[in-house]
């Protein structure tokens, strides 16, 4: 049958809402995303019919590509006709046909990969060390910038073999903390990153890839002296520790991280490098907290100097002690969007414990977020789920939603005594008990992922528990009695 004829049979039982040969639709891989885009109504009528045709066979792994892409743009399956000479095991309706010659199927573009992430097409990484990666979670790094540009390493062979392990289907081993997390059944942030960034991943990021997303921890500043934190990454506990140790060579390094933290030379030729890339439409400010960082004016600054600013959704988290009205004024104005992540991990007097600040300069500061939550500014609660915290969540979950905020759910994996995949047998039924049938999808999933991990003894959560205790004057103990009993049942074994 010749393709016009074709068209001809098929309008007299059909309005075809489109007619495309499914050639055009392997040459990229934002291909179909863009005609579904295209066509998409919120209602499709019974008769209408979106039309592929070919001569030739598709592969099973390109009718789900264009499932996949439907089902992103919320188009049924049976508003799709696939028309060609062979009987096809397709969720989408089809048709056998015999058509006359259409095009060849050149080497396809598409992707379909359970193992895939935007973070590696679209995201650096970067601290004060100057190492890279795609993202916080990734175990190691993949180059440097002490010589070489963000660009230059973002196209470098380490990121090109674990953007190419995705595109294959293959989970590389250096992100296997996602990979560890869905294996216990809770969300990780490749699963996160995915929900923020599909359509941008499948609509533009995996046919043109470049940095579009910065991710940046250019200070270590900070007033907190979290227990889950350490001293490296918070300049509370670093000059803590020197007060205690008598290690003269770890007094003399903690000194030296915090001589470097006042150092503005690497921030500022970082600064300088954000401007020449034209393509950046993130920025994911880290700290410490950087709210506290002395340059963050100047970063504002020059990316609203240079124009790229108007194109840059700025996101930061921020412990929410600090308040900066001038600061967050200049984000809302001269930005496309803004977005701060509140890092919190518990409430009241428990959070003073873990947290080390006052609870009532917090939540005053979560009322000013909140306040100022529209279309261009968005908080999140930034939720670290530990040891310490896994049996209070359901008060976090109150107090998003009395502020109306969205929670973004992480998992602490270092130290390992903190993880909640060391929990004693005692913890584990604890947890099993509260949360098995809670109506918190993310609740339920820690109960599963706790009740297939083995047991501890718990020894070295409640010495690290006392240790706090002896050296701030504190009393986790008491404020965090249910959990610190239960961790300590098994701690003779």
């Amino acid at each position: 049958m010749k393709i016009h004829e074709l068209k001809n049979s098929l309008q007299k039982d059909y309005d075809l809402v489109a007619f495309v040969d499914l050639a055009d639709l392997r040459q990229q891989h934002r291909a179909v995303y863009d005609l579904f885009r295209s066509i998409r109504q919120d209602v499709f009528n019974n008769n209408q019919r979106i039309i592929f045709y070919s001569q030739h066979k598709p592969e099973d792994k390109f009718l789900q590509h264009i499932i996949n892409a439907a089902e992103l743009l919320d188009i049924g399956n049976f508003f799709i006709l696939v028309v060609c000479p062979y009987e096809l095991d397709t969720p989408l309706q089809s048709l056998v046909i015999n058509i006359e010659k259409t095009k060849d199927f050149q080497q396809p573009k598409y992707v379909v990969s359970d193992s895939l992430c935007p973070v590696p097409f679209s995201m650096q990484n970067t601290n004060q060390s100057n190492n890279v990666s795609p993202c916080c979670k990734f175990s190691g790094s993949t180059g440097n910038l002490e010589n070489r540009s963000l660009k230059e390493e973002f196209d470098n062979e380490n990121m090109q073999k674990i953007r190419e392990q995705m595109l294959q289907g293959e989970y590389p081993s250096e992100c296997r903390k996602c990979w560890h997390d869905e294996s216990t059944g809770v969300t990780s942030y490749r699963q996160y990153m995915l929900k923020k960034h599909k359509k941008e991943l499948h609509f533009n990021w995996l046919d043109k890839i470049k940095v579009r997303s910065f991710v940046w921890s250019p200070t270590r500043l900070c007033n907190f002296k979290c227990r889950i934190c350490r001293s490296e990454d918070s300049t509370s506990i670093a000059a803590e520790e020197i007060k205690l140790t008598d290690d003269q060579n770890r007094k003399q390094e903690l000194k030296d991280f915090l001589h470097q933290e006042k150092s503005k030379d690497n921030s500022l030729r970082i600064i300088q490098n954000l401007t020449e890339l034209d393509n950046l439409e993130y920025l994911h400010i880290l700290g410490g907290e950087p709210l506290m960082w002395t340059e963050l004016d100047t970063c504002l600054d020059t990316l609203i100097g240079s124009g790229q600013s108007k194109n840059i959704i700025i996101e930061s988290n921020t412990n929410g002690s600090q308040w900066s009205e001038s600061i967050i004024k200049k984000m809302i104005t001269d930005f496309k969007g803004v977005e701060f992540a509140i890092s919190l991990d518990d409430v009241e007097e428990r959070f003073e414990i873990t947290r080390g600040s006052k609870w009532q300069l917090v939540e005053n500061n979560l009322k000013k977020f909140s306040e100022l939550q529209s279309g261009k500014f968005k908080c999140v609660l930034s939720v670290t789920i530990n040891l310490q915290n896994v049996l209070y969540l359901e008060s976090i979950i109150d107090l998003a939603d009395r502020f109306n905020f969205d929670i973004v759910w992480m998992y602490l994996e270092s130290p390992s005594f903190l993880c909640i995949d060391n929990a004693t047998s005692a913890t584990i039924e604890l947890i099993k008990q509260k949360y098995t049938n809670h109506n918190n999808d993310e609740l339920r999933k820690i109960a599963h992922r706790m009740s297939v991990s083995s047991p501890s003894n718990g020894k070295e959560f409640i010495t690290y528990a006392d240790t706090l205790d002896t050296r701030r004057k504190q009393n986790f103990s008491e404020t965090h009695k249910e959990i610190y009993e239960a961790m300590s049942i098994n701690t003779h074994i």
